[in-house]
């Protein structure tokens, strides 16, 4: 257990100073419609390759799916810095839905004022105003349309000893290689309409370090509209994440689902990962996410679940098994009432130092080092979210590993035409 906390300490060490404040342009009213719609934009992801760390969305702004237009989010963070990748500063992103006469649209936007990318011999890559813009809507006849725009202002490249150099920007999606360095890459945007809906994905630039072997994301801008004449789902559910201070540091959510805004029409949708390592941490098992949803006449219902067979702690000296989250949810036309239900959330076993150890309801805890929880519920709004089991570390760090979570929700059902 001590060599737990002090790996973690160790990587909180390397962690950063983050300040994060929030922007809150003014709303327009909110009008419900008959289209379901979501957005989603962050500023930045790294994964740490060969480095011990990675970040997860920065400045992450999100609209779940929801039929209502008039909602405006936005998410900004003034300075973070990336352990031995360098300083992301001047970062925002806004997601928003709208409806002007009878059309209507989900709108993404995300902008990076500033860039300084360390590569691991000492060369800075620097980039300023990297923007990506997502736009999808249906007009006034029902027909949808999607668009996107990528930008960036300045390229430069800094070698040790040397002055700044200005770099030509690439065309969309064909790379600059730096010889010894890496390549930068001006992101593409991706789109597709037809009969039932819209997407489009924008991003603004990916940056790849060869010595280190990580990537950088930077500046990414989705939406999504579609028909929701029966009724809106939202959801995801994904097996293990660990966080360290707030997502600057950790492992993502591996892996992950997430529910489309019309559901699955009653398929059932699955992934599996056969073996999740989280760099130490710990070493977990068999990892599995699926989901359904269906909406009729008079009723919509889904759940979310996720399944994680194993997680090994400190060579073995804790041990967990069969832990499973479960999340269902359904709402009938005219009536408020949500039903919402749990059953199949569970952890099988829990060993320390080979000892069958049961975990009390208030959890158990490990005085100085470590927290168990299992069974963790959140009500949320037209839903419910279920954690089947979350890990804490308490030295101080506020580091957390949440094994198994399943969130569900079923937007109201619009009234019959």
């Amino acid at each position: 257990m001590r060599k737990l906390a002090a790996l973690l300490a160790l990587a909180v060490a390397m962690t950063t100073v983050l300040v994060t404040v929030s922007v809150a342009p003014a709303s327009a009213e909110k009008r419900p419609t008959k289209y379901g719609m979501s957005a989603y934009g962050f500023g930045a992801r790294v994964k740490g390759g060969d480095l011990p760390v990675g970040s997860g969305p920065i400045a992450e702004s999100v609209i779940a799916c929801n039929n209502i237009a008039g909602i405006t989010r936005s998410n900004a963070t003034a300075s973070v810095e990336v352990p031995g990748l360098g300083t992301i500063e001047g970062v925002e992103t806004t997601t928003w839905t709208r409806k002007r006469g009878k059309a209507v649209h989900s709108y993404a936007r995300h902008r990076i004022a500033d860039v300084q990318l360390l590569e691991a011999g000492g060369a800075i890559i620097a980039l300023t105003g990297v923007e990506a813009w997502a736009h999808t809507w249906a007009d006034a006849a029902g027909k949808f349309h999607a668009e996107t725009k990528q930008k960036v202002l300045g390229l430069k490249l800094t070698l040790p000893g040397q002055d700044p150099i200005e770099l030509d920007l690439p065309e969309v999606g064909e790379p600059i290689k730096i010889p010894g360095v890496g390549s930068v890459t001006l992101g593409a945007g991706v789109t597709r309409q037809n009969e039932k809906g819209a997407k489009a994905k924008s991003t603004g630039i990916a940056v790849h370090l060869a010595a280190t072997n990580s990537r950088v994301i930077l500046a990414r801008a989705s939406t999504k509209i579609g028909k929701a004449d029966l009724g809106v789902f939202g959801g995801i559910a994904y097996g293990v994440s660990a966080d360290i201070l707030g997502d600057v540091v950790g492992v993502g959510r591996i892996p992950q689902v997430f529910m489309p805004c019309d559901g699955t029409d009653g398929e059932v949708i699955e992934k599996d990962v056969l073996q999740v390592d989280l760099p130490a941490l710990a070493s977990v098992g068999a990892v599995s996410v699926r989901q359904k949803a269906q909406a009729f006449k008079n009723k919509a219902s889904g759940y979310e679940m996720a399944e994680v067979a194993d997680i090994s702690l400190l060579n073995g000296m804790i041990e967990i098994s069969g832990i499973s989250a479960r999340a269902y949810v359904r709402r009938e036309r005219g009536k408020k009432k949500v039903i919402r239900d749990s059953t199949g959330t569970n952890v099988l076993t829990l060993t320390v130092d080979g000892e069958p150890t049961p975990i009390p309801l208030e959890g158990l805890e490990i005085p100085g080092l470590l927290k168990i929880e299992e069974g963790i519920e959140r009500k949320l709004k037209g839903g419910l979210e279920v954690t089947a089991l979350r890990l804490t570390l308490l030295d101080g760090t506020g580091a957390t590993i949440n094994l198994g979570v399943a969130r569900m929700r079923v937007g109201q059902l619009p009234p019959l035409r």
